[in-house]
């Protein structure tokens, strides 16, 4: 368990994630734009930019303090 904990909260499933979240955000736009009644979904998508904001941050943190932990 404690090795999937790490797995999920590593910088590869960071980045992951933002690729993942790229590609929804375009074809959200690529929705918005084709239908006519469509709205973009800028609330939702704020905040799972703000939440992986604040992941890549964790992360770095993490890394930071292994780094002076090594030293």
């Amino acid at each position: 368990m404690k090795n999937f904990i790490k797995a999920i909260s590593g910088h590869k499933a960071l980045c992951v994630c933002i690729v993942l979240t790229i590609a929804a955000t375009v074809l959200e736009l690529v929705t918005s734009v084709r239908l006519e009644n469509y709205n973009f979904d800028y609330r939702g998508l704020g905040i799972v930019w703000t939440c992986i904001a604040a992941w890549a941050v964790c992360v770095e943190e993490k890394e930071k303090k292994s780094e002076s932990v090594q030293a």
